[in-house]
């Protein structure tokens, strides 16, 4: 009941929840790696977000409803030299791909699939 209320409350979010939950997880899971030492999530999410969102105005491809950026989470390793990062869709995830080797804080950073990626998710 209380999940009902906050629905209509928000149907943006429910929106948004659909359509996240259409697409696995892993289709919008990337590997972020060669990270600078002193990396934040928050600056990078911002610099991914920054770096897509002209991507995906190019590409014709919009944010699912309610879903302000192209990130939707960040998880940096304990050391810090990689991150995983969740992106809104799958379509999201492929154009990250093709930032591979682009320079954030003096390093090229390698995004590619996690090695827990497997064919059959797409």
């Amino acid at each position: 009941a209380a999940a009902a209320a906050a629905a209509a409350a928000d149907p943006l979010s429910a929106l948004t929840q659909a359509t996240l939950a259409s697409q696995n997880r892993q289709e919008r899971r990337l590997y972020v790696g060669n990270l600078s030492p002193a990396m934040a999530a928050p600056v990078l999410e911002q610099f991914i977000n920054t770096c897509l969102a002209s991507c995906l105005t190019g590409a014709g491809i919009e944010l699912p409803t309610g879903c302000p950026n192209a990130v939707l989470s960040t998880w940096i390793a304990p050391a810090g030299s990689y991150a995983f990062v969740e992106m809104a869709t799958k379509e999201c995830a492929v154009i990250a791909m093709g930032l591979t080797g682009i320079e954030f804080m003096g390093q090229a950073l390698k995004i590619s699939r996690p090695n827990n990626y497997t064919a059959e998710a797409r």
